[in-house]
């Protein structure tokens, strides 16, 4: 468990950067510990699936699953307003074409 613990704070700043980042760029109300947390579920899934021999980074391909994680967090959560899904779809777009 303390691999864990050690892992999961090597990548907190990240993990709360990508958050804060998703929340301002969809206008979301929503906590961003909230957020932090969906993202540690995409961190640990990510250490989980990564395979060194592909030639990516493990920041690089933990990103798309971190970013992934908090938005399905978020449509999890609740009802979000048009706006939000619009936004949040576009950047879903921008994700899949990086």
């Amino acid at each position: 468990m303390r691999e864990d613990d050690h892992f999961v704070r090597e990548y907190e700043g990240f993990v709360r950067a990508l958050a804060l980042q998703t929340r301002n760029q969809l206008g979301l109300d929503t906590a961003v510990e909230d957020l932090v947390a969906f993202g540690f579920q995409g961190l640990l899934e990510a250490r989980q699936r990564f395979d060194a021999s592909k030639g990516v980074a493990f920041k690089s391909f933990a990103h798309y699953r971190v970013r992934g994680a908090i938005l399905d967090g978020v449509r999890a959560m609740a009802r979000l307003p048009r706006r939000a899904y619009a936004r949040m779809r576009a950047a879903e777009a921008l994700d899949q074409l990086a």
